[in-house]
Order: C-alpha cells, then sequence, then structure tokens
C-alpha cells in the first residue's frame, strides 16, 4: 500500500470510528450516517490511488465504484449497498433531512464492510 493510499484508509477508518463513537448518543443521527458515507468515499478513493486511477471531485459512490470496476475489480458484491448510502452524501448536513435511528447499524454495517472490501482489494 503506498503512502498515499494509506492516508485515504486512515481517513475512512476515522469516518467509521467517529459514526460508531456519534452513534452511541442521541440526536446525532445526521452525523453518524454522514460518516458512514464518508467513510465508504474515502475508502473506495484509497483504491482508486492505490490503482492509480484519476477520479473526479464527486460524492457519489455508484459513480466511484464504476472507476473501481473500469480499475479491473469485481464490484458486484457491494454495489447494492453503496446505492443505499449514497442517500446520506449531502442530504443529512441540511434541515429537512433526518436520518431514521433504526437505520443506523444498517449503515454502520455498509460502511464497514465497504471497509474491508476496500482494504482486500488493496491487499
Amino acid at each position: 500500500m503506498t503512502s498515499k493510499t494509506a492516508e485515504w484508509i486512515d481517513r475512512a477508518k476515522a469516518d467509521l470510528l467517529g459514526a460508531q463513537i456519534l452513534s452511541e448518543s442521541t440526536g446525532l443521527e445526521n452525523l453518524v450516517s454522514y460518516h458512514c458515507h464518508q467513510s465508504a468515499e474515502k475508502a473506495l478513493k484509497a483504491v482508486l490511488v492505490e490503482k492509480d486511477v484519476s477520479f473526479p471531485k464527486t460524492h457519489d459512490l455508484p459513480d466511484l465504484a464504476d472507476l473501481v470496476e473500469a480499475s479491473g475489480v469485481d464490484v458486484d458484491s457491494v454495489r447494492h449497498v453503496l446505492a443505499i448510502l449514497n442517500a446520506y452524501s449531502m442530504a443529512p448536513r441540511y434541515p429537512g433531512f433526518e436520518t431514521n435511528v433504526g437505520d443506523l447499524p444498517g449503515l454502520l454495517d455498509i460502511a464497514k464492510d465497504i471497509l474491508a472490501f476496500c482494504l482486500k482489494v488493496i491487499g
């Protein structure tokens, strides 16, 4: 793993840890969902950095998955959960959107699974 890739992975891990810690408090559901998304986004970008693939400034997980797939990685096993998590890219940051507390365990699991997938790909 290159040092640049490691930086992206460290950020992905930090976002996941932050989400896990925030999930222990009530009223912070939007922050939890946002950081779950951020963890997945940074993990996917780590794969792209490791494979020396340029990517645009985007928060769209399916778009990032397309780039990862184009680099030769089979993303079929995670594509469906990326679509679920993608809804939390921007909306939780603004009024009018509320993350359901019941969704948090699933979102945390998705973020963990994406990070694990990306670490496996990176090797």
